[in-house]
């Protein structure tokens, strides 16, 4: 235990004794502001175009079109707000990103951007339909591009001790319609099979998976872990041959009442984030087909990795990973678009 003087050193060290309004608070530090502030920041259209226009070119006005930096604000044109000398174009500052297209103003973008990050579970596109008086199709388009975004942050390796686990997206076998039970082999066959890590300074890596064979489980392992590293999990057969590849493997047995092995081995963290997957599912969006099951997958652990910022910082750093994207409605859905 410290001595007094030792506490008083620390004290002085932490700028104890700064006035209180010079000391940024927790939420300031983390970049965390509620919905009432979000409106104060972006109150109209004009101060978000103001906001975009300052983060995205912070470091110098350029050409979205040619890359050229000799550009310059014209009167009389609000629709293309600059023009280049360079290429003799006119732009915005939605050419080259995801809004550019998009019949939504750029305060409805931030607006759902900050949503998405609030929510420790997700926001469902019906909710966003109603926050800001759009179809559902146009609400579901705007969150699809967003967690596109997302995805291109994605982590592709961990090392360390990671973490590892199994689980299940869909609803209870039990619920479903006798005829239906027909169809499927076991309590698994209506549901997505989703590979989860987890690493020690609590980064994620969620995958959805075609099957759970254990071919497919120890190669999304391998494919995310660095050799060298020591992975934890429960008992998981096809995982006993990571040794052979450079990676050390001990295991926690659940089907024994095991949580915590004697040496610590556990996989609690890793099934902490299932938790927040399964209410993300039950209590937000009630049901995500297989086929854009990963959109959302990346989107919690976009959310879990970046911590918990939904401010203009946090705000900014996911239109920064949209510069030179498009991700048009054939993309995301495979589909032509209607009229």
């Amino acid at each position: 235990m410290p001595r007094k003087n030792e506490q008083l050193e620390e004290i002085i060290s932490l700028d104890y004794f700064l006035p209180r309004e010079e000391m940024p608070t927790w939420k300031e530090e983390n970049d965390i502001i509620s919905n009432l502030q979000f409106f104060r920041l972006f109150p109209d259209e004009a101060a978000s175009v103001k906001f975009y226009e300052d983060y995205r070119w912070r470091n110098g006005l350029f050409c979205p079109r040619c890359g050229g930096d000799n550009a310059y604000r014209p009167t009389g044109r609000p629709s293309m707000s600059h023009r280049c000398r360079d290429c003799n174009r006119y732009f915005s500052v939605r050419i080259a990103t995801p809004v550019e297209n998009s019949n939504l103003g750029i305060q409805a973008w931030l607006y759902s951007i900050h949503l998405l990050l609030t929510d420790r579970k997700g926001e469902s596109a019906l909710k966003m339909m109603k926050s800001i008086g759009v179809s559902y199709d146009t609400a579901w388009f705007l969150f699809q591009r967003i967690r596109r975004m997302m995805k291109l942050k994605a982590i592709p390796m961990l090392e360390g001790i990671i973490q590892v686990d199994i689980s299940f997206l869909g609803g209870k076998f039990k619920n479903i319609h006798t005829k239906r039970k027909e169809q499927y082999a076991d309590w698994t066959g209506n549901k997505i099979p989703v590979g989860g890590l987890r690493d020690q300074d609590g980064k994620v890596i969620l995958k959805q998976l075609p099957d759970t064979r254990p071919e497919t489980i120890l190669s999304f392992v391998l494919e995310h872990v660095r050799p060298g590293s020591e992975v934890w999990s429960d008992g998981e057969e096809a995982l006993k041959a990571l040794p052979d590849y450079g990676i050390r493997h001990r295991s926690v047995s659940h089907r024994a009442k095991q949580y915590v092995a004697d040496d610590g081995t556990t996989t609690n963290a890793i099934e902490g984030v299932w938790s927040i997957l399964k209410r993300t599912y039950m209590g937000t969006h009630h049901y995500i087909s297989a086929k854009h099951a990963q959109a959302y997958l990346d989107e919690l652990a976009f959310r879990h990795n970046g911590g918990y910022g939904n401010g203009p910082r946090s705000i900014g750093a996911v239109l920064d990973m949209a510069e030179g994207e498009a991700f048009p409605w054939e993309e995301l859905t495979g589909k032509k678009r209607h009229s």
